[in-house]
């Protein structure tokens, strides 16, 4: 169940039958409502320190969008995991030697998401390679609009409500900040567009609904799969479930617990 069609022609290019991939996109929580926009230019990007996310092509779009909108700030959330040390200082290096220590800041993980995108204009993917991004449809469930690289399935999940450009192409990146910057009301526009589209197809329930109908035709038996009021997704067991089910630690956010029991 590949989350994207992006993997799942390389699936099927490796020799994986057709007739058993099933697409299954990653699914968010929708806030209940938007945020208003800042009343100033905040660029954010939520995702960890690593060169997959190519930071080095943001912090130079970051530049070239600050030689024409000298307001703008640009704000980034994750984590260095250990190992990634090495990028992390070269990233920080490679922002005071484009003179961006004041105008960019690594503010590390955050654990509430909603929150920072509230505080944003635009949000950004930097990307050089991704499945179905979280942090881009996260954006768009609350209601910002992104600029992000076309990999993966990125533009499957935005078509039509955001700016895609080319992996490493920091002008590019940086024209398509520079376009919402510069037309609020298009940002907005882009923005309802995006969170409609989560709304109708990428929200978290309609994701649970499909693993848990995939585990319904495999076993016979769909195990029941919902969303409480606080937010935690609570699985329940199928009545014979495998042994190994026991051995299952619940999660962060993750309940798990015997078909009936509430």
């Amino acid at each position: 169940a590949p989350v994207t069609s992006a993997n799942a022609d390389w699936e099927a290019e490796l020799g994986a039958d057709p007739t058993k991939i099933r697409i299954i996109h990653n699914g968010v929580l929708v806030p209940s409502r938007v945020a208003p926009f800042p009343g100033r230019a905040v660029v954010i990007t939520i995702g960890r320190v690593d060169p997959l996310k190519d930071l080095k092509t943001l912090l130079r779009a970051a530049a070239t969008v600050l030689e024409r909108f000298p307001s703008a700030r640009f704000v980034h959330y994750g984590p260095t995991p250990e190992g990634n040390e090495r990028y992390a200082a070269e990233c920080l290096a490679l922002r005071a030697d484009l003179g961006l220590t004041a105008a960019f800041d690594f503010r590390g993980e955050t654990d509430d998401p909603h929150a920072a995108l509230a505080e944003s204009s635009v949000s950004v993917l930097s990307s050089i390679s991704e499945g179905f991004p979280i942090s881009v449809l996260e954006a768009m469930a609350a209601g910002r609009p992104v600029v992000a690289t076309a990999v993966g399935g990125v533009p499957e999940a935005l078509s039509g409500c955001g700016f895609t450009v080319r992996p490493g192409d920091y002008q590019a990146l940086a024209e398509g900040i520079l376009t919402l910057l510069h037309d609020p009301s298009l940002g907005a526009a882009l923005g309802a567009h995006g969170r409609h589209r989560v709304v109708h197809h990428f929200g978290q329930e309609a994701c649970l609904d499909a693993y848990a109908d995939l585990i319904g035709e495999l076993t016979g038996q769909r195990p029941g799969v919902a969303v409480a009021d606080d937010n935690e997704v609570v699985v329940e067991l199928l009545d014979d479930a495998p042994t190994t089910f026991s051995d299952l630690e619940p999660s962060d956010g993750v309940e798990l617990r015997p078909r009936g029991q509430r």
